[in-house]
């Protein structure tokens, strides 16, 4: 592991990924890389051995230590791969999402090359087809334009020309039925951008959602006094005027607005976590739980290829402790004993991928010698054949000429 700056690993979605994820535990944006496959490969190593040829040159000039890839697999008759189409300067790619508003539901449904000089209007038989819908039935298309900070989804308008719309290749385009997204009443997320505006809100941001829900409903804005219970999945948050500064309540205790969050998800998933907790003193609660979730939220946010044995045997110890005051983490145990057994795997692996790649060199270098060995043999018999046997390689050269 000391040596991982010399290696670069490369995690390549594919289309069924993209299918996976979007809809389920991906609504913005396309795919999450961390949860496709990758590959972990040395920083020398041409991209042509590693079948992405056509990217070596764009990628030589940066060092980086990650490689997001997209594979894109074109299927001919019997669903066997066939040549990409060749993309020429003037062709897009663009990504499409179906939104269903009677199931709350988004899907990714394919991609298309289109032409920036082209209209959507153009193409609406084909998109339609992604959806499985009649080549004329009447959609609406609206591009995903960014999540953060903000939500942006536009309309798109369909007599413009791609390039008017500033799409450019990458981009996501969300589109459903235009009967439904007319039926403003009969839906509570009529359209793909107030769908994606309750997401964002209601489960990526829940307190601006709440601020936001005030503010829309024309309700005051609790005081201090007023405050009361705040649902919050299988706890319960409160705020009263005895609560310490910035502090709320999580189960018995008070923590950070973020140390909630990140203890109540782990709630939810390990029930028996909190159950034997002893700490009895208020603030070294509020100290111990805060550092525990600060502690999750790292190891959260770090790679498993990344982990050196040092850190996973620090993170071992921190466990311990934690589970000293009651604690219960043997699912956190678990999991560091399955990345230690992870990172030997990866580090047996590189092994083998290296003395695999150094059997190849080697074996293609014993081609090329024996291939030069015949070489020389054949050339030696025709010299050996044509020479005359009155000189011999120890003789003067003019012997018995002068």
């Amino acid at each position: 592991m000391a040596k991982a700056h010399l290696y670069t690993t490369v995690k390549v979605a594919r289309d069924e990924d993209l299918m996976e994820q979007i809809g389920r535990d991906k609504y913005f944006d396309l795919v999450d890389h961390n949860k496709v496959r990758s590959f972990r490969i040395k920083r020398q190593m041409p991209f042509n051995l590693f079948k992405v040829g056509h990217l070596r040159e764009a990628t030589n000039k940066v060092k980086v230590a990650e490689l997001n890839l997209f594979l894109e697999v074109e299927l001919g008759q019997g669903l066997r791969p066939i040549p990409p189409p060749v993309k020429s300067a003037e062709d897009i790619l663009l990504f499409f999402k179906l939104y269903d508003p009677l199931k709350e539901e988004l899907s990714y449904v394919g991609r298309l090359y289109v032409k920036a000089s082209g209209m959507p209007m153009e193409i609406l038989a084909k998109i339609n087809g992604l959806a499985g819908f009649a080549p004329d039935e009447d959609i609406e298309l609206f591009e995903e334009i960014k999540y953060e900070p903000d939500l942006m989804c536009e309309v798109v308008n369909k007599m413009v020309t791609f390039r008017d719309s500033e799409l450019e290749d990458g981009d996501i385009i969300c589109f459903q039925k235009s009967s439904q997204a007319e039926c403003c009443g009969q839906f509570e997320h009529p359209d793909a951008p107030s769908f994606l505006d309750f997401v964002d809100y209601y489960q990526i941001k829940p307190e601006h959602y709440r601020k936001r829900r005030r503010l829309i409903s024309s309700e005051p804005e609790p005081t201090e006094r007023s405050r009361g219970t705040i649902s919050g999945g299988s706890t319960t948050q409160t705020h009263s005027a005895n609560a310490p500064a910035g502090k709320i309540r999580f189960l018995a205790y008070w923590v950070s607005s973020e140390a909630s969050l990140l203890l109540e998800k782990i709630l939810n998933i390990h029930k028996d976590t909190y159950t034997n907790f002893s700490m009895k003193d208020e603030n070294l609660q509020t100290v111990l739980l805060e550092s525990f979730a600060a502690f999750i939220e790292t190891m959260s946010t770090t790679k498993v290829y990344e982990v050196q044995e040092e850190v996973l045997r620090r993170a071992t110890v921190s466990v311990k402790d934690f589970e000293l005051v009651g604690l219960e983490l043997s699912w956190m145990k678990k999991r560091l004993e399955t990345a230690k057994k992870v990172n030997k795997c990866t580090e047996s692996r590189i092994y083998v991928d290296l003395c695999e790649t150094a059997l190849k060199v080697g074996r293609a270098k014993v081609r090329e010698l024996e291939e030069g060995l015949v070489k020389a043999k054949a050339e030696l018999e025709d010299w050996s054949t044509d020479l005359p046997n009155s000189l011999a390689a120890n003789d003067y050269l003019l012997r018995d000429v002068v």
